[in-house]
């Protein structure tokens, strides 16, 4: 793999990293004006503070929880993270070593367990919530069909599923009940159809947060991934499908995440959402600017997302009414033969794969100059109000000698790099990171400073060395580069930064619809600080204001 910097000629590689020459010495934006306080204590503490005035939310417990607790199951496996030392002297190479190791981790562990049914939602939905008690349900009824639950690992709708399937199995064992016919479980190895119940267990990742997230007493196969980026590949990959319930600022990350790759033709799992009353007024608001009045996203893949409040109906739709076995998902050819069962592609290739850019990720933080990230803004038409304020931004940006940066061809992307290229012409520091997908265009100007084919290394490279952050009127793919910004800043594995959302038309209902759902008497899932992370803009001005380091 050869990286290409300012300081030699650039190497034509499919994967490739090329510096462009500034016209000025790039400014930093990170040694002025104070950021927004932190946030309050984050979602998968221990404790969690319910806000000014609130009672603490303990993690929710029953009596199986309490009984596991007092004695842990012999049959719980645990997993080693694969911590590798790193230098902390240089955070860019700890941050590569650190991804690489739960690169590994999140692989080999998926190698060993059956395809399973995943579950995001909120670390804060406690016992009494009604949502607890459906997702429970749920667990049972996979304890009937035969399919594992796969979760975060941690309290909330991490622990109620996979204490429901628990539930279940252990009073079918009790009472010397079977499946009924057509779900038979099958061992990991695929080759028997006469193993216990007890021989699928509940699947885990857990995640190490500023405030420990502890890993729940019903998780049976279970290992600790550090950072948000392969933690949630080995949540998505491997699985029949994804099920989101409601949650906080990373649910909505998981929720994005899952869903632009979807609309990338990258995931072909369905997805769905339980909870009707949480989800609707946020899906309405998105249905309204992003499908309707922007035309940002196609209408067939709004509708991929299936939301329900149905158990019976959410399983039919996941795993099909006869639910066959999980060792049927058919998986693509490895290249010994095998069938890599339930993986999207190949995954000794994609591991492969995701090891090297990775590398060119790091590179990448450590060549490029610091700039300002322009997200979104993929299908906007010329009129667009928000392409104007773009322009304007992006101009003042480049003319105080601070990089750019895009990470898509869209109209957003394009709207910058003309604005940077009028400023400071062939030499203009302007970056352009692409990620390789279908319907991806290219675009006329910049010669791209890295080209990836796999998401993960793209926001990796796209958006941590960001030392800013605008956000456009954007399709899912920029909504799911805008929540993994907004999710890493409030739990502590990003720093604070500047994160400008422009279009208060696009964007007021939809964090309007943010606020109703998650911060109600019934559920506190965000803390109110965490609304403080982000500020919306209609106006170069505003925006120019919102970047404080550029006042």
């Amino acid at each position: 793999m050869t990286i290409a910097s300012s300081k030699s000629a650039p190497v034509p590689l499919r994967v490739s990293l090329e510096v462009a020459a500034p016209s000025a010495a790039p400014s930093s934006l990170a040694s002025s004006a104070p950021l927004p306080a932190s946030v309050a204590t984050p979602a998968g503490a221990a404790k969690v503070e319910a806000g000014a005035g609130g009672r603490g939310l303990e993690p929710p417990t029953s009596a199986l929880t309490r009984e596991l607790s007092a004695k842990a199951p012999s049959s719980t496996k645990t997993r080693s993270t694969g911590r590798a030392a790193v230098d902390v002297r240089d955070p860019v190479a700890a941050h590569r070593t650190q991804l690489k190791a739960d690169l590994r981790v999140a692989f080999d562990t998926l190698a060993t367990m059956p395809p399973a049914l995943t579950f995001f939602g909120g670390a804060r939905i406690t016992a009494e919530d009604p949502y607890y008690a459906i997702s429970q349900e749920i667990g049972r009824l996979l304890a009937d069909r035969g399919v594992p639950p796969r979760t975060g690992a941690g309290p909330g709708i991490m622990q109620s599923v996979p204490e429901g399937y628990v539930q279940r199995r252990q009073s079918l064992n009790a009472g010397g009940q079977t499946p009924s016919p057509g779900a038979q479980l099958r061992d990991l190895d695929g080759v028997s159809d006469k193993a216990s119940l007890d021989d699928v267990r509940t699947q885990g990742f857990n995640i190490k947060l500023p405030h420990e997230q502890k890993l729940n007493p019903v998780i049976e196969v279970a290992t600790e991934i550090q950072l948000f980026p392969f933690r949630k590949l080995a949540l998505y990959e491997n699985a029949r499908g994804v099920v989101t319930f409601p949650g906080g600022f990373g649910t909505i990350d998981e929720l994005f995440e899952i869903w632009a790759l979807s609309a990338c033709k990258r995931l072909s799992d369905p997805i769905a959402a339980v909870g009707v009353e949480f989800w609707r007024p946020i899906l309405d608001a998105l249905k309204k600017v992003a499908v309707d009045d922007r035309k940002l996203i196609d209408p067939d893949v709004f509708a991929r997302l299936f939301v329900t409040d149905d158990a019976h109906a959410l399983l039919d739709h996941m795993l099909g009414a006869a639910s066959p076995p999980p060792t049927t998902v058919a998986g693509p050819a490895t290249a010994d033969g095998a069938r890599a069962r339930g993986f999207e592609q190949d995954p000794g290739a994609l591991k492969k794969t995701l090891l090297k850019e990775v590398d060119v990720a790091s590179r990448g933080m450590q060549e490029l100059a610091p700039a300002v990230a322009f997200l979104g803004g993929e299908r906007l038409t010329a009129d667009d109000p928000a392409l104007a304020v773009a322009r304007g931004l992006a101009q003042e940006v480049v003319g105080r000698g601070t990089a750019v940066r895009v990470g898509d061809g869209g109209a957003g992307s394009q709207a910058v790099v003309d604005a940077a290229t009028a400023v400071g012409g062939k030499h203009a520091p302007l970056q352009s990171i692409v990620w390789e997908h279908d319907g991806v265009a290219d675009l006329h100007g910049p010669t791209p400073a890295a080209t990836f084919s796999e998401r993960i290394p793209h926001k990796e490279l796209l958006l941590r060395s960001a030392e800013a952050y605008v956000v456009l009127p954007a399709g899912l793919k920029g909504l799911d580069e805008m929540a993994t910004v907004l999710c890493q800043m409030q739990t502590g594995k990003l720093p604070k930064r500047p994160l400008v959302l422009v279009g208060s038309d696009y964007w007021r209902p939809i964090l309007d619809a943010f606020a109703r759902t998650m911060l109600t008497p019934e559920r506190r899932l965000i803390a109110s600080e965490d609304l403080q992370l982000f500020t919306v803009v209609d106006s170069v001005a505003a925006a120019r204001e919102a970047l404080t380091n550029l006042r």
